[in-house]
């Protein structure tokens, strides 16, 4: 079965990045091949770009629609919201995030449109979506401890809003030196980076911000904690361990932090079982600060998250879909 992850964005970094290669993983790890097509203004077959075994080749949408296998469209933006349409009156499925990538693509009609959810949560918005989770092949499957975790903690995710960076620069603060969260930005140098700057002037000073190809679960090796404060609006957010930095962090052997905001009833993160959570900086400095109690349980309990988004797994739910279905 050859299988065609259309990406109907220009995207190139972030966590939908990190999805498609995910489930590009969990796809050939069940026997399917995989090609992943960017829309561009020119197919260029002959200048693929390698990227730790991916191959993304550049595609016009009138080619993408030629190519041989199973399409579904994993990665869209508003500026193609017309082509995003008739590929869905075409037949072809969709994948929707989150609850923020569903407000800036507003202008497609997925009324009648069959429609992935990576988050349960999101099948609020979308009664009829199928819900696959999220897959994640473990950089660190042996579970043995780093040599020495000389962080306190790490911030993996990117600079946005509902990220809440701006709570754990102000934690920071609260505490010495030893005891704070790098940020590692995923953001290159973008826009929220030099406005974060404006009034956190120490991130450049302290030279925590990194290129964003470099591995950021490694940092999550060498950390105590992983600090994901993430809240998505309404419907989605709550329970799951569905950010991939969360995912990142329980892998590294790090405990993870999040938002109460995250959290909810039924989910897979518990707090005190898996997890931390906090509301504010006052209190995420003082859990930086003080926290000395055992946390191997809490770590030992979260490396169980990771079972159910092994990409054997989760790969096997991809094909029973795409056997089901027929576009």
């Amino acid at each position: 079965m050859t299988i065609n992850l259309l990406m109907l964005s220009s995207v190139y970094y972030g966590g939908i990045i990190s999805w498609v290669k995910q489930v590009s993983h969990a796809l050939r790890s069940v026997g399917c091949k995989v090609r992943i097509l960017q829309i561009a203004n020119k197919t260029k077959i002959t200048q693929d770009v390698e990227d730790g075994g991916f191959v993304h080749y550049s595609f016009t949408y009138d080619d993408m629609m030629r190519v041989e296998g199973q399409k579904i469209i994993v990665a869209h933006q508003k500026d193609y919201a017309g082509l995003i349409n008739l590929a869905i009156m075409s037949g072809i499925p969709i994948v929707v995030h989150d609850s923020n990538e569903l407000r800036l693509i507003k202008q497609v009609d997925l009324s009648d449109a069959n429609v992935v959810v990576v988050r349960e949560a999101m099948k609020q918005a979308i009664p009829h979506a199928t819900y696959i989770p999220q897959a994640f092949q473990r950089m660190y499957p042996d579970l043995t401890e780093p040599n020495e975790r000389y962080l306190r903690g790490v911030c993996l995710s990117r600079i946005a809003g509902y990220k809440n960076v701006p709570l754990i620069l102000d934690a920071n603060r609260l505490v010495a030196e030893h005891e704070r969260v790098a940020v590692v930005s995923r953001d290159g140098v973008g826009m929220g980076w030099f406005q974060l700057t404006q009034k956190y002037p120490e991130l450049t000073e302290r030279k925590l911000k990194i290129d964003g190809t470099i591995l950021s679960n490694v940092f999550a090796r060498r950390a105590d904690f992983v600090v994901n404060l993430t809240v998505y609006p309404a419907p989605d957010g709550g329970g799951e361990a569905a950010e991939y930095a969360v995912l990142e962090g329980i892998d590294a052997g790090a405990v993870i932090i999040v938002h109460r905001g995250w959290l909810k009833q039924g989910g897979e993160l518990i707090e005190g079982v898996n997890c931390l959570a906090v509301d504010t900086a006052a209190e995420l400095a003082d859990l930086l600060r003080t926290q000395t109690r055992d946390l191997h349980p809490i770590r030992k309990a979260a490396y169980r998250l990771l079972d159910r988004h092994a990409p054997e797994i989760i790969g096997q739910k991809w094909k029973a879909y795409f056997n089901a279905e027929v576009f």
